[in-house]
């Protein structure tokens, strides 16, 4: 083995023991014995294990921030978005100028967005369940035949 792949496989750890928290030293050292050596070709385990190591992490939350926390399995209202309109075909969309409406266009939409869904809903539960229908019986048919 040649000094260089040497001190590249003396800086990885030993995938059998446990993480210490000194991943970013060992992450960076990789990269540090990386960069001043010529490239070295590495086996489908270190390769792995190496970008184990390279995860990057999202810095801690803010404590002093207002943004509202949500716990697993906790709901919370977009109320502030708008309503959520669903198209003929059956995908949603939001109103793209939301913010800048009046309270009063607020209310109103909101009223007929809501009657507009609801009728939208029905049609493509009814168009829904005819498919399925369709499909029970086509089953049905290539089963006795």
């Amino acid at each position: 083995m040649s000094s260089t792949t040497e001190s590249f496989v003396a800086s990885i750890p030993d995938p059998a023991t446990p993480m210490s928290s000194n991943t970013a030293d060992v992450s960076q050292s990789l990269h540090q014995s990386a960069s001043n050596e010529s490239p070295i070709e590495l086996s489908e385990g270190e390769e792995k294990h190496q970008r184990q190591q390279e995860i990057l992490q999202l810095p801690p939350a803010d404590p002093n921030s207002d943004l509202p926390k949500l716990e697993l399995g906790q709901a919370m209202k977009l109320d502030i978005l708008g309503p959520i309109i669903i198209n003929t075909d059956g995908t949603t969309r939001r109103i793209d100028n939301w913010d800048t409406l009046t309270e009063k266009e607020k209310e109103v939409t909101w009223r007929r967005i809501r009657k507009r869904n609801a009728e939208r809903r029905e049609m493509l539960e009814a168009k829904f369940k005819e498919t399925s229908q369709q499909e029970q019986q086509g089953e049905e048919i290539a089963k006795e035949e």
